[in-house]
């Protein structure tokens, strides 16, 4: 379960609550599609990018290529 009250979530919390791999998280991220924040080691989502994300959605050639490389 996601705290409503995180302002950043992980990327296993972003993955179940997107309902995608961690691996294509990571992919869009790096890609540039979906902004992440590190601290440390961490690399964190913002919740309000990641609903961002969910509304507006991403370029679909961008994300068409990743799962094009990841398949």
């Amino acid at each position: 379960m996601i705290p409503n009250n995180s302002l950043l979530l992980s990327i296993s919390e972003c993955a179940e609550a997107l309902r995608v791999s961690k691996s294509f998280l990571y992919a869009l991220a790096k890609a540039g599609v979906l902004p992440t924040v590190r601290i440390g080691h961490r690399l964190l989502v913002r919740r309000s990018d990641v609903q961002r994300f969910i509304q507006v959605g991403a370029p679909d050639a961008r994300v068409r290529q990743l799962w094009l490389v990841k398949s």
